[in-house]
């Protein structure tokens, strides 16, 4: 007897939703960044247990104000994931909590009839006593949300309490992927992401909200001995935004370059070549399939 549901994580920008996914699968199918709007698509995190699939869809932070066509985009992307899902969890960081976001998801997912889960982020950087004041403010909503549950999805102390909650939540039936398959989307667009993880970690100015990575081409060795060929465009907006990625006689491009390599060979199991490119489109977010 097989069990499955699809879990939508919500929740404001950093709240620690990426984090989660990573932790409950057990390898990095999200890119994590202390920017907001990293999480751009919606990017399953698929957790096998006994008999049990959870499907957790990382979703793009909410924006009450969504600016521009990539934002709204996202923003739609996330309610989308919320009216699809079985269950809601709503992530909230402890240390700086959106209760304007929080509110508005709550109010949603509840009139929707959603179970809702109310996870509190980083709860280890606090005194009990300043938890207990975020459960409060959803006292008269006690007997609608299934649970308030104190996580560190950075060490992963509490998340075990909400996997056995969301098991009891799943309904019986087949599973939808293979046990072996830990996310949904495709490979090539795996390794544009570690490498959009390291360009938005490494520029530390406006480039990454209008950067995209996308992998162009990669090849095989076709000898006994494995190693890959990967060749990617790092697309952004302006002129002065790709000399800023590129750095001081290619220093950045060559930093961020090392950077995804070691992740990629590590998620290969084997040497890695990457080439970059740098490009600019002041349009690539009009023809980019964000879903």
């Amino acid at each position: 007897m097989n069990f499955c549901s699809m879990v939508a994580i919500l929740g404001a920008p950093n709240a620690g939703k990426s984090t989660f996914v990573n932790y409950v699968t057990g390898q990095k199918v999200a890119i994590v960044c202390d920017k907001p709007n990293t999480t751009r698509n919606s990017i399953y995190g698929i957790a096998c247990q006994e008999d049990y699939q959870i499907i957790f869809v990382d979703t793009p932070g909410l924006i009450l104000s969504p600016d521009g066509l990539l934002q709204k985009t996202m923003s739609r992307i996330a309610w989308k994931s919320s009216k699809q899902a079985d269950v809601c969890l709503i992530m909230i960081d402890c240390k700086k909590p959106d209760f304007a976001v929080t509110d508005l998801l709550v109010k949603e997912c509840l009139q929707r009839q959603k179970p809702l889960l109310m996870v509190m982020n980083k709860m280890d950087l606090l005194p009990k006593d300043q938890i207990l004041p975020l459960i409060g403010r959803y006292a008269e909503l006690q007997d609608q949300i299934v649970g308030y549950f104190p996580v560190s999805c950075k060490t992963g102390k509490g998340i075990d309490v909400v996997m056995d909650q969301v098991k009891k939540l799943t309904p019986q039936g087949p599973w939808l992927f293979p046990k072996e398959e830990v996310t949904q989307v495709p490979w090539a667009f795996s390794m544009a992401e570690i490498t959009r993880e390291k360009v938005f970690n490494s520029v530390h100015q406006e480039i990454p909200y209008g950067t995209h990575v996308e992998t162009e081409d990669f090849q095989w060795s076709a000898g006994s001995k494995k190693n890959l060929a990967i060749w990617q465009a790092i697309f952004v907006q302006k002129e002065g935004h790709r000399r800023l990625v590129l750095g001081h006689h290619g220093r950045r491009i060559k930093h961020i370059g090392s950077l995804a390599r070691m992740d990629m060979e590590d998620f290969n199991q084997c040497p890695v070549y990457l080439t970059l490119f740098v490009k600019v489109d002041p349009a690539w977010s009009g023809k980019y399939n964000f879903e």
